[in-house]
């Protein structure tokens, strides 16, 4: 996921958008991803931000009940 302030003007937005696409389009890329085993996975606007929050509260959760903390 790649996050921008909330108050990003949508043509940046956009163009932010098209240039992470072009990047993650590109064979070398692939090619990088596919060694270290990641998967690439495209998701709509509206979709990506619903997962993106289920993550935050999961991962939260499991740090805040770990004890671990930030020096």
């Amino acid at each position: 996921m790649l996050y921008a302030p909330a108050e990003t003007p949508l043509p940046v937005l956009a163009r932010l958008r098209d240039a992470a696409a072009r990047t993650l389009g590109n064979p070398d890329i692939i090619a990088k991803f596919d060694t270290q085993r990641l998967e690439l996975r495209y998701f709509k606007a509206e979709d990506l931000l619903g997962l993106g929050r289920a993550e935050i509260t999961k991962w939260a959760d499991l740090v805040k009940r770990s004890g671990a903390q930030v020096d």
